[in-house]
Formats: structure tokens, sequence, C-alpha cells
């Protein structure tokens, strides 16, 4: 049976170490390789737990209370709460009268009236009506 070196090892499985097989020369030039990406790997897991250590005291920073922190929460909900009781509450014009501006009239003399025949016959006649 031929054994696959790229393949993960079974569960309970042993695991053994294989040789590496290669030109005689190369061996040190695969090994520094491999030690590289290693050192490569360990400096991004460090650069990672920092990045998460900072990322988790910023947390607790923003987390933590100032002190005025209820006073701005209650300022805040009061706020949030009076302006639309504000908006609905408050007393509106229907709409704006506009009254036209008052013209001066000059006094005026009472027009006689023409009289006529209908309108000067005293009790009972044809008005024409």
């Amino acid at each position: 049976m031929n054994i696959n070196p790229y393949e993960s090892p079974r569960v309970g499985e042993p695991m053994k170490e294989q040789a590496m097989e290669g030109p005689p020369g190369g061996d040190d030039s695969v090994r520094q390789l491999l030690v590289e990406i290693r050192n490569g790997q360990r400096e991004m897991l460090e650069l990672q737990r920092e990045a998460v250590m900072q990322a988790r005291e910023a947390l607790v920073r923003t987390q933590r209370f100032r002190p005025f922190s209820y006073v701005m929460i209650a300022i805040s909900m009061l706020v949030m709460i009076a302006m639309p009781l504000y908006s609905i509450m408050r007393i509106r014009n229907t709409m704006p009268t506009i009254l036209p501006a008052a013209r001066a009239m000059p006094p005026t003399i009472p027009v006689p009236r023409p009289t006529t025949k209908a309108t000067s016959q005293v009790g009972g006649g044809d008005d024409g009506v």
C-alpha cells in the first residue's frame, strides 16, 4: 500500500514521520523554506493575537459607562418621546385667513329713485308685475 504524503492521517491511525525524499543537496533548501514558512505563520499568529487583544480592549473601553452616561440616556429618551408628542399636540391653524384690506368709502348721499306712473299710484293699481 502506497501512502500519499499529502493525505492527513485518519482518526485512530498512528502518525509516523516520513523522511523527505529528494536530491542529495536539496535538503537544506527545503528545510530552510519550511523554516521560513513556520516563522511566517508564527509571526502572523502573534499579530492576530495582538489584534484580538486590541479589539477586546477597545470593546471594554466603549462598554464602560462614562460619568454622565445615565444623564445622557435620560436626555435622549426625553427628546425622542417629546418630539412626536410636540408635533401631534401643537395647535395648528387650518388655513391662514387673509382679510382684504378695508377700502375707504366716501359717504354717499341717497340717490332719489325715479318715480313712475306705477309707483306713484297709491292704493290698488296694476303694478305690472
